[in-house]
Parts: structure tokens; sequence; C-alpha cells
């Protein structure tokens, strides 16, 4: 046998696997799930959700733990890519774009706790094709699936969780308030505790559940204008925060914020008004409605922005977590547009800054009647801001523009001043008397014209704090 020969017999009769040379020298790359939990999942595979709404936007699922062990990767420049996925029984499963996280890689031997870089997921009604379940319904079928993907990999990590969902309407049960009473929104049935006493107060839940909450700041007051000049700010209204919180069995603290004290001329020169007092719950705090400018001086900054004197400018909205707008300015200060006459600016409402709808025109407030009913608030509307004092008939020109049909108020109750004349048939700029805010709005008083009368300012709104969850 030659040497050709001889080398060929080798190869022949065994080949490269005898030798130990072909797949079982290589081992394949690896990224497998060692630990993998979610906190919501019970021992009975069931998830429940708590809400006190009638609809339900989404599912949060919290993991406890979710280990991944990489091995034998090669290409360690890629990251590794990890995608999540929905679904409802019977449907197909879409992706949760919103959650897809890639992992860089040191080496090509690691052990990754993806705890770390994502702690939950949040499954929408529109990832599950509408066909979440309904609170107090019955409950559904709920399938998520990961992917983990790197181009090393021969086949994708594939794991999959299946569990069944079900929305409870919890059955709170709680103690304190000024009033408490019911009401019927949508065929669904709330409790509503309502706080409008100022000062310190508490609520006490005997049971956990979810709430929605309410809290308004005290409105500012508005300024008042000197003997013969200074056509005085609207004051601004308090921060509205509204908000669906899950709630504890224990006692919470609740402050309702007193209205801005009302002002009056001091040597017949005219004043600024003042702010409104925080009210709160728990954490949430909202802040008062800034004072309208008076004297010369420009509104002050609060929850909502009092509005400027005739020569000043509009006080700003310092809100941190809920609604509030900025004051607007006086005429005066802005040139006296549209054949303005000295006017001085409106209050910011919690939707709207104050010479929205026209100059002096305070801005209005939020409608949330269709969440508390109509017997709160102007209407069920809240933190409008108030009126600036006015000698150009604005009001009068414009009733019921962008304002409240009924008593033409800046919508969430904000105060009108003296010096307009809604019947058109005589000047009652020195006889008129202002209208106050409507009370436990938060919204904020009216600005006094060139003050003869020796007119005062009107107290601005106290704020209101209300606790809202489902009866059955």
């Amino acid at each position: 046998m030659n040497r050709r020969e001889y080398i060929y017999s080798i190869i022949g009769t065994g080949g490269l696997g005898v030798l130990g040379l072909s797949k079982y020298s290589v081992k394949s790359a690896e990224a497998k799930v060692t630990n993998f939990t979610i906190s919501n999942i019970n021992d009975n595979n069931i998830v429940y959700l708590y809400s006190s709404s009638t609809e339900i936007g989404g599912l949060t699922l919290n993991f406890d733990n979710f280990d991944i062990k990489t091995s034998n990767i090669d290409d360690v420049s890629e990251d590794l890519k990890i995608n999540f996925y929905a679904k409802s029984k019977n449907n197909n499963y879409s992706e949760i774009s919103s959650s897809a996280q890639t992992i860089g890689l040191n080496s090509s031997d690691e052990f990754i706790n993806l705890v770390d870089y994502i702690d939950s997921i949040t499954i929408t009604n529109d990832n599950m094709g509408g066909n979440l379940p309904t609170p107090g319904g019955e409950s559904k079928q709920i399938s998520i699936k990961v992917e983990i993907n790197h181009s090393n990999l021969k086949n994708k990590e594939v794991i999959e969780s299946i569990f069944d969902l079900k929305i409870e309407i919890p059955e709170v049960v709680a103690e304190g308030g000024d009033n408490i009473f019911d009401v019927t929104i949508d065929g669904a049935n709330y409790r509503i505790h309502e706080f409008t006493s100022t000062g310190e107060n508490s609520i006490e839940f005997t049971n956990s559940g979810v709430v929605d909450i309410l809290v308004v700041g005290g409105g500012g007051s508005g300024g008042v204008g000197g003997y013969g000049s200074h056509e005085a700010g609207g004051a601004g209204a308090g921060e509205l925060i509204h908000v669906e919180r899950n709630v504890e069995a224990k006692l919470y603290d609740i402050t309702v914020g007193e209205g801005g004290s009302g002002v009056s001329m001091s040597n017949d020169n005219g004043v600024k008004g003042n702010n409104g007092g925080d009210s709160k719950f728990d954490d949430l705090i909202a802040i008062g409605g800034g004072g309208g400018g008076g004297g010369g001086n420009s509104g002050l900054d609060g929850g909502s922005g009092g509005g400027g004197d005739h020569i000043s400018d509009e006080g700003n909205s310092i809100s941190k977590i809920g609604l509030g707008t900025d004051g607007g300015a006086g005429t005066k200060s802005l040139g006296n547009p549209n054949n303005t006459n000295n006017d001085g600016g409106g209050g910011g409402g919690a939707m709207e800054s104050g010479n929205t709808e026209y100059y002096t025109a305070g801005g209005n407030g939020k409608d949330l009647s269709n969440t508390f009913g109509t017997s709160v608030g102007h209407n069920g509307a809240f933190a409008g801001g108030g009126n600036g004092g006015e000698r150009s008939n604005l009001i009068q020109n414009n009733i019921g523009i962008g304002q409240d049909a009924i008593d033409n108020r800046p919508l969430g109750g904000g105060g009108l001043p003296n010096g307009y004349d809604i019947s058109g048939v005589e000047d009652v700029r020195n006889e008129g008397q202002t209208k106050p805010p409507v009370p436990n709005t938060g919204s904020g008083s009216a600005g006094i014209i060139q003050n003869e009368n020796y007119l005062s300012s009107d107290d601005g709104s106290d704020g209101i704090v209300l606790i809202r969850y489902r009866i059955d």
C-alpha cells in the first residue's frame, strides 16, 4: 500500500467522528431560563385584579424571579434579545413591544438576573384584542410567552405561562367625612366620602381596595382696585389632583385647604389678594391657588396663578402632580387689545389659563360629573379661576362663551366681579356686588374694579377632598 492509499483508508474506515473531532467536540450555544416566577399568580394559578371602574385597560404582571443561564455563546458583541407576547384563549399571540429587552453580554457563559432590567410587564386590552375580562365578570384564560434569541442559538429559548385572570370589584369599607352619599353612574353604584371642613381630617379603611381620590387646594382671593383706578386681577384656583389608588386597611390623614381671605383697600390704594391653603390626602398635596394682583402688583403664583392687575403680569402655576394653569395679565400691560380698557387679568383654572375665553375671563376648571355626579362642586366641576375686575363690559358681551351657561361663571365655580351688567340695562360698576366663587370647589374669587364704594374682594373657595369606591 502506498502512502496515499494509507491516508485514504484511515479516513474512509472511521472518519473524523471516530476520532472525536466532529459534532461531539463542539457544544451548542444555549440561553436557558433556570428560574421564572410571577408574584401575581396564586397557588390556584389565578391572577386577581381589583378595579373600581366598570372597564379595565390593562394588567401588570410582576416578576419575582427571572434567571437566564447562557453558555457557549461565541459572539458576545451581539446582544441577547428578549421579547414578550400575550394572548387570550383561542387567539394569536400579540407582541408587547414596550417590554422588549436587549441585554449586553460580557462572556460566553453568564448568569443573568433579568429582574435587574425589567421587573414587570403590562398587558393592555389591545394586546388581548379587547378580550380582557370585565370587572365582576367571569375569569378568562391568559397566556404569556417569552422568547430569548441570539444568532448563535440553534433554536430560540421559549417559555410560556398560562393562567386564569379574574377582575374583582373590591368591597371597600371606610369611615369618615363631612358627608357620605351614594351615586349611580353608567349603571354602577358608588359611595362617596366628602370632606369640606377646613383643617385636619381623616378617613379609615377597614379593608384594602381601589378608590378614586380628588384633592383640590383652596382657591385664592382676588385683588382690589384703588380709589378711582387699578382694576384688580382675579384669583387662581387650587391645584386639582384626581387619581385612582390602592389603599390599605388603615387611617389616612386628610387636610382641606382654606380659601384665601378677601382683601380691602389700604389708604385708598389697591391691594393684591391672598393665596389659598393646600389640601392633601396622604402624600397627595394640592397647592392652593394664587391671589389676584392689585395696587400695581402682579398676580401671585399658586396651584393656578392669579391674574395681574390692569398694569401687571400674571402669576404662574406651580402645580407639581395635578392640574393648574397660569393667570392672565392685565389688559393695559398688554396694550389694551380689542378695545379693552385697563382691565384686570383672569385667574387660572384647572384646565384653562386666565384670559383664554376673553380678556378678564377666569380659566375653566375640570368637569368631573361623570365620576362624582352633579351634587358636588359646581354641578360636578371644580377649580375655576376668578374673573378679573373690568370696565369694558366684557362679561356682558361674552355671555355663555366658553363658560357655564347657567350663571356665566368660569366652569368650576370661579367668582365674578362687580362692574358688569348682565341685563345690559344699567351701569352697575360701583353699585353692583360680586358673585363669590362656588363653595368647596377650590375656585378663585374675582378682582374688584375702581373702588369708590370700598368693596372688599370675596374669600377664595375652600378646597375639597372626595373619596369614591364601588358598592353593589
